[in-house]
């Protein structure tokens, strides 16, 4: 509860300031309110030439009360917490005090009921603390008006009235000068005066006010200035971590930014800068984004990844990551999906850095040139080779020979002569003089996207294209099949087949064998896009080898 402090406002006739104290005590024993009164003050001030003593003020200030003063009634009710230096120190004081207040409210006496009003407030007694707050302020007595505004803005025991909140809200401000700039923000936020938000939080700042940063960053990112603008929202959170480099609340701003525009890389890296900051506050606060980190690192395989010591210097991969297509819709995380399979690849795998190419955004060209890159690598290693390639992306059908392409970044959903032919794919890759090949596709060909819906389907429906069969050692190993969709794994940021391939790679710390990634991936995804999307996404394992041998086989 906050500070109150006491101020004793005692009226009293000029004469008796300078007679004889022992006039003054006569008088105030013979029941004179204005020196009973004074008498209170001197000893609980410590003035006039007399020592504190807060047991002679107290009887003298009960003396006055008793007689029915509504001012030293109300003081009486304050006497504890001003005692005690503006705070009470149980909660009996309070109760003590609530009791003694309801005297001079009950008169109408506007500063007992504005004490009243808010502790009523705090009680969740609504009703009676609007009455008394909203009398209070009929009087004028503008200490009453926040309160008052509260009651309106969020309708506490009256019927809510944003009109009324801000009028009350500004009053406050202007008649007291008080820090209540963030709460008016939020009123004209809530009435859509946005053109006055921006100036209300930035009067607040000028005060030192925390929450007008904080409120100020969020209405940036919201929108409720008048337009959204992440990068203010930025600058003004930036400020506040360089101002309040110890306080956790700002940097969960920051990573709520980041969060809300799908930024995981980002998001997780501010979670780790919280958690190193404080730990305590990362595991136990409740604000939408440490919830949601601490959900999504329980299950993630973005953290905590193994890293072996072994090394695999004879391993070549190629990983295509294309999200953000020039002519079609994006492919949610899929650059997401690249970059943390590439660190499994370098870390649990033990696969040599300058051995993985990792393409973001790969044109027709840059296919051909990762392709080009493992025939190259893989005539130069020979038979110690082996190649894994990883594709995240759209694919698309031919809908007339009912082929399968890879579409670039510059490609077009409507014309498959602008992809890379899937039976290419498997043909160049496929004659390697290598140990084995593993292709995994995260991408369906029948013309829809990761939600679901149509990518470039002439006809407007799904189109099952006939399977492209591998050549040679090679083993592929799609996310769906036919017609189906290959849809996205929104908590985990990644998509469905992805999450669970790497999902077992974390849990088996790369030991698991393609059987057992086969079958774990298999029966998850199938799972979990029922549950989740109410649609079926079946992954298939494809190969000319006997599954006795290829079941054995680990990526590391």
């Amino acid at each position: 509860m906050k500070k109150i402090l006491l101020f004793f406002h005692l009226i009293f006739v000029p004469s008796i300031m300078f007679a004889q104290m022992d006039y003054v005590v006569k008088a105030a024993e013979q029941g004179d309110l204005s020196a009973q009164k004074y008498l209170a003050r001197v000893y609980a001030e410590g003035r006039d030439g007399k020592k504190k003593d807060y047991t002679i003020a107290y009887r003298w200030l009960k003396a006055a009360a008793d007689q029915g003063d509504n001012e030293s009634m109300h003081q009486l009710a304050m006497w504890d917490n001003y005692t005690h230096g503006g705070e009470w120190q149980s909660m009996e004081e309070i109760e003590k005090c609530k009791k003694l207040l309801k005297r001079p409210a009950a008169n109408r006496y506007a500063p007992s009921e504005a004490i009243l009003g808010g502790m009523y407030l705090v009680d969740k007694k609504y009703i009676e603390a609007y009455n008394l707050l909203e009398d209070a302020a009929s009087q004028g007595y503008n200490d009453c008006y926040f309160a008052l505004s509260r009651c309106y803005f969020e309708g506490l025991g009256t019927k809510q009235d944003i009109k009324k909140a801000i009028y009350y809200c500004e009053k406050a401000i202007r008649e007291l000068g008080g820090r209540w700039n963030s709460t008016l923000a939020e009123m004209y936020i809530a009435d859509k005066q946005y053109n006055k938000v921006e100036s209300t939080y930035y009067e607040g700042i000028k005060q030192g006010d925390v929450q007008c940063y904080l409120g100020l960053a969020q209405a940036y990112a919201d929108g409720t200035t008048g337009s959204k603008n992440l990068r203010k929202a930025h600058e003004v959170i930036d400020v506040l971590i360089r101002n309040y480099p110890s306080e956790p609340e700002p940097l969960t701003y920051k990573g709520q930014f980041y969060l809300d525009a799908n930024d995981m890389k980002e998001a997780s890296e501010i979670w780790r800068s919280l958690k190193k900051l404080d730990p305590e506050y990362a595991e136990k606060a409740d604000n939408s984004y440490c919830v949601a980190m601490r959900a999504f690192f329980d299950e993630s395989v973005d953290a905590n990844i193994y890293e072996t010591t072994r090394q695999n210097p004879f391993t070549y991969v190629v990983i295509i990551a294309n999200e953000n297509y020039k002519r079609e819709i994006a492919v949610p995380y899929a650059i997401n999906d690249g970059t943390i399979f590439a660190q499994y690849c370098r870390k649990t795998l033990g696969v040599p850095n300058d051995n993985i190419q990792f393409i973001q955004d790969a044109t027709y060209n840059d296919i051909r040139f990762s392709v080009n890159w493992l025939r190259n690598i893989s005539d130069a290693s020979g038979d110690k080779s082996k190649i894994i390639f990883y594709y995240a992306g759209h694919g698309i059908p031919d809908e007339r020979q009912k082929d399968a392409y890879l579409l670039p970044v510059d490609g077009f959903g409507t014309d498959p002569t602008t992809g890379y032919k899937l039976a290419d794919l498997f043909e160049n890759l496929g004659h390697l003089p290598s140990q084995s090949v593993i292709v995994l596709l995260d991408a369906c060909f029948s013309g829809t996207k990761r939600d679901g819906t149509m990518l470039a389907s002439a006809r407007g429906v799904a189109i099952k294209v006939q399977e492209s069969q591998p050549v040679g050692n090679m083993l592929i190993f799609s996310a769906s099949t036919g017609d189906e969709t290959a849809y996205p794994y929104e908590d985990q940021h990644h998509g469905l087949f992805t999450y669970y391939l790497l999902k077992k790679l974390q849990d088996s710390k790369g030991e698991a064998t393609l059987g057992e990634i086969g079958d774990y991936v298999t029966s998850q995804v199938r799972q979990q896009s029922l549950i989740r999307n109410k649609k079926n996404q079946t992954p298939t394992i494809n190969s000319k080898i006997d599954a006795s041998v290829w079941k054995k086989w680990k990526l590391n």
